[in-house]
């Protein structure tokens, strides 16, 4: 797998600057053995695993994308209006199935897409009633 990574770091370096010479070449040769090498001690040191090999998070994904859609217009008339926007905070459950690095990695995702989405950042994960606390600038169709 280290292999795999060098070899996808060197390319993607090479493609980004554009050319090949020889001094490009021996830079991304270089950049990709030091971030190869990070990854291998950052997974050597860390105290939490992440996989992200299951696809049960892909409908948060979806919903991310849904938000990105239909939020920015909510949040505009929010912001617009002559009194400030009241804001909501709002439980909202999720589904952990365990502490296993599969788990992880699907509430890093949800917790990453629903503070990307523009109407709603979470504020803490509420993990005895399985929960996220959210804040949601304009509470309108939720």
């Amino acid at each position: 797998m280290p292999i795999a990574t060098w070899c996808l770091l060197l390319g993607l370096y090479l493609v980004l600057a554009g050319q090949t010479s020889t001094d490009e070449i021996v830079a991304a040769a270089m950049a990709a053995a030091a971030a190869t090498l990070l990854k291998i001690l950052e997974q050597l040191v860390s105290e939490r695993r992440f996989r992200f090999r299951r696809l049960a998070w892909l409908h948060t994904i979806g919903d991310t994308a849904r938000a990105l859609m239909l939020d920015p217009p909510l949040v505009a008339r929010s912001l617009m209006s002559r009194s400030p926007p009241p804001g909501a905070m709002i439980r909202e459950p999720f589904i952990s199935h365990g502490r296993d690095e599969a788990s992880a990695g699907q509430r890093a995702v949800l917790g990453l897409s629903k503070s990307i989405a523009p109407n709603a950042y979470v504020i803490e994960v509420l993990w005895p009633h399985r929960q996220l606390l959210l804040h949601r600038l304009s509470n309108a169709d939720k």
